[in-house]
């Protein structure tokens, strides 16, 4: 999350108030989720915006992308179809390697305008 600076969570908890967040984030390292798990996070994304005016991003460190054979999904772009219209970053291709600069770049942005 991207709080005020000046944030405290309530007593007892690591809950900040809606009011004081400005950005969730969902921080995935690496590892497939399934089209079900990534469905239940857009629900919560959802639901922060619905009910409490919150932003959310999706951050991938490692995500499957260009297929190595036939039957390979690409994670990458299911990902982004079903965040949609949530932003959603990728770091790195776990299968190819290649890493995308330009997303921690936009990533940050995102962050900053919050």
């Amino acid at each position: 999350m991207v709080v005020d600076a000046g944030s405290k969570p309530e007593e007892f908890t690591n809950a900040y108030n809606s009011e004081s967040v400005h950005l969730v984030i969902e921080v995935k390292s690496h590892g497939t989720y399934s089209e079900k798990a990534l469905k239940r996070i857009k629900d919560i994304f959802e639901d922060l915006t619905k009910e409490c005016s919150m932003e959310s991003v999706y951050l991938a460190v490692r995500e499957s992308g260009r297929p190595k054979r036939k039957k390979t999904k690409n994670w990458i772009q299911i990902t982004r179809k079903m965040l949609d219209p949530y932003k959603v970053f990728v770091l790195c291709d776990s299968r190819t390697k290649e890493f995308y600069p330009n997303q921690w770049k936009e990533f940050v942005n995102a962050v900053n305008l919050n």
